[in-house]
């Protein structure tokens, strides 16, 4: 009898294994908006970025990554990583980001970008809001 009731077990947890559905949709960006801007090139005069930035899934967000890269070949270039833990649906972001002076001064261009990723592992990009200095 406890033979019986194992193995009837066994199918019925693999049964509700096997119908649980796997979400391989990633998540969305929404916008990714520097500056009150949306182009894929801005312009700055100052050293201050504004940040704002809308993410959803049909599942879970679990995080946000923003990056923040400059665009030098030097072996020690500018890096800014700001990660969001949201676990929700849908979220809208903003960060602040004061440059350094160094970077201002030298007017590398930066790249900013965004990742988001859900609880199921998928993971979004939006790439390349390129910053150039005046």
């Amino acid at each position: 009898m406890k033979r019986n009731s194992t193995i009837a077990l066994f199918f019925v947890v693999f049964f509700l294994y096997s119908c649980a559905k796997v979400d391989k949709e990633p998540p969305i960006i929404s916008f990714l908006e520097v500056n009150g801007k949306t182009d894929e090139v801005i312009y700055i005069g100052i050293p201050k970025l504004s940040i704002e930035y809308e993410v959803f899934d049909n599942e879970f967000v679990v995080d946000s990554k923003i990056k923040i890269v400059e665009n030098a070949n030097l072996d020690s270039g500018y890096f800014y990583i700001h990660i969001q833990s949201i676990n929700a649906n849908a979220y809208t972001g903003s960060l602040n980001v004061t440059l350094p002076d160094s970077i201002f001064q030298l007017k590398h261009q930066l790249t900013v970008s965004i990742d988001a990723f859900d609880d199921s592992g998928n993971q979004a990009t939006q790439l390349n809001t390129i910053i150039k200095f005046r």
